[in-house]
């Protein structure tokens, strides 16, 4: 089995601003590092393996901020890998890297689109590329799906692989964007026999959706409600089957009166080599 802490979207900037900054609801920028030492406590109790952080570490996308991120990010009891988000890339699609070698920890590093094995699992990761604009963003690369075994993959993307813009905008929240050359990359996962879980995050919600042999968990956000970090398990059977348990916590603050939640805080999935069947008590979309 292979136990998983995840978040993303922290948004971090160093002074917070004047007026208020939201998507979906209030922005709470001071609190963002105390909400992730609890993440990183809460991991360290659940005994993960691998922390990921699937991008938007900084607000504005400077070095500073996105080095002092990452030397929180070392302080996990396990390992991390993380992937850049749209507001880790204004000006630079390497300055995650950059901020990497500035902040020289030990046990965080980026993840691949080839990937490599973390216990039952491959593990890939793919980054964004300088944006076209907030509206019109690129991968620098794409998963390299061709150098992949024919076993179950992880795959970390800021952005959703699986478009949730009708979902979303359908309760009457704002959508992000998907990227532009999305469909295609969900076409490339689909034509896998093997199954692919894909962890995002970007929307700022709670999601899960399945398609064929993928199937994506998104996590909400941590610099505005829910406020959350998820535990997931991936654990794989002698018949073949995988099974994927999320279970997502909020962290050190109140809840707000409408938040983007669109699947349950405890969801449970299982692969049959045909598909994903999510268990009875789980409120997910289907695609």
């Amino acid at each position: 089995m292979l136990r998983i802490g995840l978040v993303n979207d922290l948004h971090w900037m160093q002074a917070p601003p004047a007026s208020p900054t939201a998507w979906h609801g209030p922005g709470e920028f001071e609190g963002v590092l105390d909400r992730l030492q609890l993440a990183l406590t809460h991991f360290a109790a659940k005994e993960v393996d691998l922390v990921i952080a699937a991008g938007d570490f900084a607000h504005h996308g400077d070095l500073d901020s996105l080095s002092h991120v990452l030397s929180a990010l070392a302080g996990a009891d396990a390992s991390a890998l993380a992937v850049s988000g749209n507001h880790d890339v204004v000006d630079d699609p390497h300055l995650l890297e950059r901020a990497l070698e500035q902040a020289a920890v030990q046990g965080v590093a980026l993840a691949t689109p080839t990937g490599s094995p973390q216990g039952e699992m491959q593990v890939a990761g793919v980054h964004v590329d300088a944006s076209e604009g907030w509206f019109g963003v690129r991968l620098r690369e794409p998963p390299d799906t061709a150098a992949w075994s024919s076993e179950p993959v992880l795959l970390i993307s800021h952005y959703p692989v699986l478009s949730l813009a009708c979902a979303v905008t359908a309760s009457g929240f704002p959508y992000p964007g998907d990227l532009i050359e999305r469909a295609e990359i969900a076409d490339r996962l689909s034509a896998r026999s093997a199954p692919t879980v894909v962890l995002s995050g970007h929307i700022h919600a709670r999601a899960s959706i399945a398609e064929g042999p993928v199937l994506q968990i998104t996590n909400a956000a941590m610099v505005e409600p829910p406020y959350e970090c998820s535990v997931i398990e991936i654990e794989s059977a002698p018949s073949g089957a995988l099974t994927v348990v999320r279970e997502s916590v909020r962290v050190g603050a109140p809840a707000s009166r409408r938040e983007p939640v669109f699947s349950a805080p405890h969801e449970e999935w299982t692969f049959d080599g045909a598909g994903w069947c999510a268990a009875q008590r789980t409120a997910a979309m289907h695609s």
